[in-house]
């Protein structure tokens, strides 16, 4: 699964949509910046939430999600 920001943010990140409570059989393994490697993620029952590094580029930061049960 693929996310793509808008903008580049500058605090905690928050997809509820791919939050615990909605996606009740997912697990999400791994989190990366794309051209950026791994990042740190928790996944609760509200959201899946993480932090981006300082902007590195003027390119939006887009995100691939792996893990299981995230395809409708």
């Amino acid at each position: 699964l693929y996310a793509i920001l808008l903008d580049w943010p500058t605090t905690e990140v928050a997809i509820r949509s791919l939050g615990q409570g909605r996606l009740k059989s997912a697990r999400i393994d791994r989190v990366s910046l794309l051209s950026g490697g791994p990042l740190e993620f928790r996944h609760d029952s509200e959201a899946l939430r993480l932090m981006l590094p300082e902007a590195g580029s003027r390119f939006v930061p887009s995100l691939r999600i792996d893990g299981s049960g995230l395809a409708p």
